[in-house]
């Protein structure tokens, strides 16, 4: 098959929404509320780390998306992955790219349907190093399964964008 889509440009498309996505804010309120030892996360620093699971997430999806649909072009697989180290240019975004990189790198094999439990740990392990959990076991795993419930719901949605996307560069 042949794809006549611009990836480049769905790529940062994406990335433009995952960026103006509002949904950190309440997600760190729900959370704190289930653990209150998150209270002591800033909620800038609970976005950025949220953020860059996200972005590794959608790299990761990309990739085993374009496999999974026969796209093998190094160029094509990995336009998601270099648009998003395009957006980390700027100093103030070093904190955002070392989050990127850490979780991208951490879910390396990991296959694409557990993708999201991966980059789960990965997340929480990122955001609690050092913070003293106040609240039992089970509160502290409800937290964790809101977190895969919200990172596997958003990929899903990704994995529904990127089929829209290829369907739609088939030209029917």
């Amino acid at each position: 098959m042949k794809y006549q889509g611009d990836f480049r440009r769905f790529a940062k498309e994406l990335l433009a929404g995952i960026f103006a996505d509002p949904e950190y804010g309440p997600l760190y309120e729900r959370l704190c509320e289930r653990e209150p030892g998150l209270a002591d996360v800033s909620k800038d620093h609970f976005s950025m780390e949220y953020l860059g699971a996200k972005l590794a997430l959608s790299a990761r999806s990309w990739e085993a998306l374009c496999e999974e649909s026969g796209i093998h072009e190094k160029d094509t697989l990995k336009v998601f992955f270099q648009s998003a180290l395009d957006c980390f240019q700027s100093p103030k975004m070093t904190p955002l790219a070392a989050s990127f990189s850490d979780c991208y790198y951490a879910s390396e094999g990991s296959p694409p349907r557990e993708l999201a439990l991966s980059l789960t740990g990965r997340l929480v392990q990122r955001m609690v190093s050092g913070v003293p959990l106040s609240g039992k076991s089970q509160e502290r795993l409800e937290s964790v399964k809101l977190l895969l419930e919200t990172l596997e719901g958003f990929r899903g949605a990704f994995e529904n964008r990127f089929h829209d996307f290829l369907i739609a560069s088939l030209g029917f």
